[in-house]
């Protein structure tokens, strides 16, 4: 027990230092002389798609055309390549052959063709420097983090990177969906992943984990003294008895989920403080809430250790 309450300090000690680097997080980052990649938000408009098209296939690049739809996958690859008859264009999915789709990508990576119509199946693990625009269609279906991902599969070189996202109409868009397009297409720069990152915790919440309903009040409980309880209930609970919540500090003394009295607490922190030097007795302390601390005053502390001095 005394080395577990010592690895959550030393845990809790690791969190704070993580902490105080985030700031450094959100500043923009330079890797090797790339660039941020523009980023637009736009409906489905053939000159604009063609002249995007048009102008990375002019500077010898390639092109992704992400459609998250198998079913209607060719007919978009075909619809495109009526748009731009000058782009040589092929279908990629996940519902392909594995031999088959190896060879579709070892061919786009060669520069064998230069539009790739394709599922978010290029989402992670794709590294083509040579393709630098991105035209993600339904980009409103798909989420923060998503989006993230697949606008860095393009700007992996020194060349400027495109990304269009599209979408049906900016007044059919939900509330979530506008606020997701507007937070991608807002942060563009490198190194904007923790920003993203948290606009995407404001917008779908965190959950209700530590909130009231999943966890109660945990914020005035405190996390430690939670998982102490949680895991008293949960001993408790496979011993067949119900466990004494009410009575939290009952948990430090007995393991078996049964309620301590008075005395076997008063004897419990007398063993205690005796075996531990000055610093864990202060580490088993700062693991009690503020309330809990002064019920610890009042049944052992002012009678085991009278002549120590207390901060209220």
């Amino acid at each position: 027990m005394q080395l577990r309450r010592r690895q959550r300090v030393a845990d809790r000690r690791a969190q704070l230092i993580q902490i105080e680097r985030l700031d450094d997080i959100g500043e923009e980052i330079e890797v090797g002389g790339r660039l941020a990649i523009k980023t637009f938000v736009c409906e489905w408009h053939g000159p604009t798609l063609r002249e995007a098209a048009l102008r990375e296939l002019r500077r010898g690049g390639q092109i992704y055309l992400v459609h998250n739809e198998v079913q209607g996958i060719e007919k978009v690859a075909s619809d495109f390549a009526g748009l731009v008859p000058e782009a040589q264009v092929r279908v990629g999915h996940g519902q392909m052959r594995e031999r088959e789709l190896e060879q579709l990508m070892v061919d786009f990576y060669h520069r064998r063709f230069n539009v790739l119509v394709c599922t978010t199946i290029i989402e992670s693990g794709i590294d083509v420097p040579t393709a630098n625009t991105i035209l993600i269609d339904r980009a409103d279906r798909l989420g923060l983090a998503q989006l993230h991902q697949l606008r860095g599969r393009v700007g992996r070189s020194h060349h400027r990177a495109y990304a269009y996202l599209i979408i049906p109409s900016r007044r059919a868009l939900s509330a979530d969906a506008a606020k997701r397009l507007d937070a991608i297409e807002s942060m563009e720069d490198l190194g904007a992943g923790f920003l993203l990152a948290t606009h995407d915790l404001e917008i779908r919440g965190a959950g209700e984990f530590l909130g009231e309903q999943q966890s109660g009040e945990l914020t005035e409980v405190g996390l430690t003294l939670y998982l102490d309880m949680l895991e008293q209930a949960v001993v408790a609970f496979r011993a067949g008895r119900a466990p004494q919540l009410e009575r939290p500090l009952a948990a430090v003394v007995l393991k078996d989920g049964a309620q301590a009295t008075p005395e076997e607490l008063r004897a419990f922190l007398a063993q205690s403080f005796a075996k531990w030097q000055l610093p864990d007795a202060f580490v088993f302390i700062e693991a009690i809430p503020r309330t809990s601390v002064g019920k610890f005053k009042k049944i052992a502390l002012r009678e085991q250790f009278a002549n120590w001095k207390w901060e209220s």
